[in-house]
C-alpha cells in the first residue's frame, strides 16, 4: 500500500512511473488559468516541492566506474 506522506498525491502508471495528468495536482481550471503558462506557473512551486520531497527520500547509489577515455 501506497504511503500518502510519501507518495504526495502522486498516480502511479502500469510501470510503476508517476502519471502526472492523472495525479491530484494536476486539475487545470479555465475559469483561472487563461493558458498553459499560467497553469504552470500557478502549480510549479507546489510541484517542485512534491518532486522534492520525494527525491529527498529515495537513496541513490552510484554502480558503474565513469568510462577511461
Amino acid at each position: 500500500m501506497a504511503n500518502p506522506e510519501l507518495d504526495s498525491n502522486f498516480v502511479y502508471n502500469e510501470q510503476g512511473f508517476v502519471d502526472i495528468l492523472r495525479s491530484p495536482f494536476f486539475d487545470p481550471n479555465p475559469e483561472v488559468d487563461n493558458s498553459v503558462e499560467e497553469y504552470v506557473e500557478r502549480i510549479i512551486f507546489t510541484l517542485s516541492d512534491a518532486i522534492e520531497e520525494k527525491i529527498c527520500n529515495v537513496q541513490r547509489k552510484i554502480t558503474a566506474k565513469p568510462q577511461q577515455l
